[in-house]
Formats: structure tokens, sequence, C-alpha cells
């Protein structure tokens, strides 16, 4: 249903993903009918449309739809979702220069905040907590074997 998209959500980008993140956030709030300031005038432009609304929820449950059936499609481990693979999250782990993964999982993240809090997306805190735990548990392990020092002062470099 998606299709890939370019420069940092390229399929060879190791950034792709934070994308969904905005995306969703922007749907979430539009959803609720929150009101915007535009960044060029300070101007607020509402979104008070009904229709506009309810497309947008509408939106936000496809998408998240979507991203729990990877969650439970068994390619990944429990939890996971993301526009790039694991394995970019072992490199990280290993210091082998990958491009900031934690920073897009917060993007994500962030989004699925949004269509809960401010859409009421309950299967959006789903999705949500069940990645938080995934990236604790992958976190907890890493500290594990390798002591926390590895993860502050090295695992988290991004070259």
């Amino acid at each position: 249903r998606w299709s890939p998209g370019a420069c940092w959500e390229a399929p060879d980008c190791e950034l792709r993903g934070h994308f969904t993140g905005h995306y969703l956030s922007a749907l979430a709030f539009l959803a609720a009918g929150r009101s915007a300031t535009h960044w060029s005038t300070d101007e607020t432009v509402p979104f008070d449309t009904i229709a506009q609304g309810d497309t947008a929820k509408a939106l936000v449950e496809m998408v998240v739809a979507d991203m729990e059936q990877v969650q439970a499609s068994g390619v990944t481990s429990p939890g996971y979702v993301s526009a790039f693979p694991e394995s970019v999250l072992e490199r990280q782990a290993d210091v082998a220069g990958v491009w900031a993964p934690y920073y897009t999982l917060h993007k994500v993240g962030q989004g699925l905040l949004d269509a809960y809090t401010a859409a009421g997306s309950v299967r959006a805190l789903r999705v949500l907590t069940a990645l938080c735990d995934h990236i604790t548990a992958r976190v907890e392990a890493i500290i594990a074997a390798k002591g926390s020092d590895y993860w502050f002062k090295h695992a988290l470099h991004y070259p």
C-alpha cells in the first residue's frame, strides 16, 4: 500500500521512517481539530471541518493498523516496527557507523503517542507500547553484555 520515498525516506537511507512519525503527528492533530500556527506569518490556521478530521482519523488508523500488522507478522522481533531492518540497530550497538536509528524510532514513537493522545487511537498506544518494550529489552541486553559505559560512551555515538 505504501511506496518508498526519496532522500531521507529512500530505501538505502538509514534514516528512513522518521517521516512516518511526523505524518502521524500531523494527522493526529488534524483529527483532533487542533489549530496550527503558520510558520511564515504566525497566523492561526484552524482545522475545523468535520470532514478533514474524519479523514485524518481514518488515515491515522490506516497507518497504525499497517504498523500493527508488521509487528504481528513475525518477520521482525516482537514489538519491532520500523522502515529499516533490525540489523541497523545491531550495527549501531556494534558502533559500526549507523546514522541515528534511535532518533528515527523516537520520531515514530512520538507520532504514535500523538495518534493516541490527540486522535484517540488505542491501537497506536498498543503499537507504541510494544515498540518501547522492544527497544527497552534491546538496550538492556546491550548494557548487560557490554556495560553502561559502552552504551553511553560508544553505542550512542553517531559518526
